[in-house]
């Protein structure tokens, strides 16, 4: 038996919405061979499902995090890693 979708994703905050039975934005997978570092998270955005790419939205504080933490060597854009 297949549970309704409002079920599957009961209590499933979107970044976009609170809506119930809203099914979140997927983007595939990006895991590659020899990864040292894998980043998880539960739903892309809008902008990142429109443009196909995760974090993609210039406000995402992903890009800053990442550097901050010292595991990026600048501080990248979204729009400079879409090209």
């Amino acid at each position: 038996m297949t549970p309704h979708v409002a079920d599957a994703h009961a209590g499933y905050n979107t970044a976009d919405n609170d809506v119930p039975g809203i099914i979140p934005h997927r983007l595939p997978d990006q895991l590659r061979p020899n990864l040292r570092l894998v980043f998880v998270g539960t739903a892309a955005s809008t902008r990142s499902a429109e443009l196909g790419h995760y974090y993609a939205h210039p406000g995402n504080r992903f890009w800053r995090a990442i550097h901050e933490a010292g595991i990026t060597p600048r501080r990248y854009q979204p729009a400079s890693l879409l090209r």
